[in-house]
């Protein structure tokens, strides 16, 4: 079956709002995370499943996200893999998400 270019309107909306928050306000944002390793690890590999739906989506008419440039959600992907290698070498979840949220989301 061909790949979905719909995407799921809650994570894009949560990919969006933090695009638009410029990293030095963004502090809040983190409470918005699991603080469990195991759930972390979920939310940020659904976050970037969506990614790559977002990035398809930008290329067929219609485009819901026109705002979310394939290079700005490519760089937030990177951020993601990023920041799913650290929990997997067991660095501390918030310490990943504040990272994540505050230096290496990109802010468009």
């Amino acid at each position: 079956s061909p790949l979905t270019t719909e995407a799921d309107e809650g994570i894009a909306q949560k990919i969006t709002s933090i695009t638009k928050v410029r990293p030095s306000q963004r502090f809040k944002l983190c409470e918005q995370f699991s603080s469990s390793r195991a759930e972390l690890l979920v939310e940020l590999e659904n976050i970037h499943e969506q990614c790559h739906t977002l990035l398809r989506s930008y290329f067929t008419s219609g485009n819901p996200h026109p705002s979310l440039h394939p290079s700005l959600v490519l760089g937030i992907a990177h951020a993601l893999n990023d920041a799913c290698d650290l929990l997997e070498r067991n660095i501390n979840p918030r310490l990943v998400i504040e990272q994540l949220i505050l230096r290496d989301w990109p802010y468009a």
